[in-house]
C-alpha cells in the first residue's frame, strides 16, 4: 500500500505522469494507492498560489485542487484504475487506486 495525504495537489502538471510511475513502482503486485487532499469545490484560476509563512517569507507553490472526475479521468491513460470522492464537509478529497 501506498499511502500519501495533502501531496497529489502540489505534484506540478508537467510531472504528473512521472510522479504515477513512481507510485507504481513503490507497489507490489495488487498493492494499492489511498490519498488524501484538499478539496475546492471548483478549480482556482492557475496553479500556483502564494504561501506566506509566520516568519513572514513568501512562496510561491503548485497547488491544483482536483475534481473527483478530474482524477479519475486523469490517471486512467496512465493504467490506473482510480475511485474518488468527497467528504461530507466537503473540504476534504480521498481516493483509492489500483493498476489492474
Amino acid at each position: 500500500m501506498v499511502f500519501f495525504s495533502y501531496w497529489l495537489s502540489h505534484v506540478p502538471a508537467e510531472q504528473f505522469a512521472a510522479f504515477w510511475d513512481k507510485v507504481a513502482a513503490a507497489l507490489r503486485p495488487g498493492g494499492r494507492v489511498f490519498l488524501i487532499d484538499s478539496y475546492h469545490h471548483e478549480e482556482l484560476p492557475g496553479h500556483v498560489a502564494p504561501r506566506v509563512l509566520n516568519d513572514g517569507r513568501e512562496f510561491r507553490i503548485v497547488k491544483h485542487f482536483w475534481q473527483p472526475s478530474d482524477l479519475v479521468a486523469a490517471v486512467e491513460p496512465l493504467g490506473w484504475r482510480l475511485n474518488a470522492d468527497v467528504t461530507p464537509g466537503g473540504h476534504i478529497l480521498y481516493a483509492t487506486a489500483e493498476r489492474p
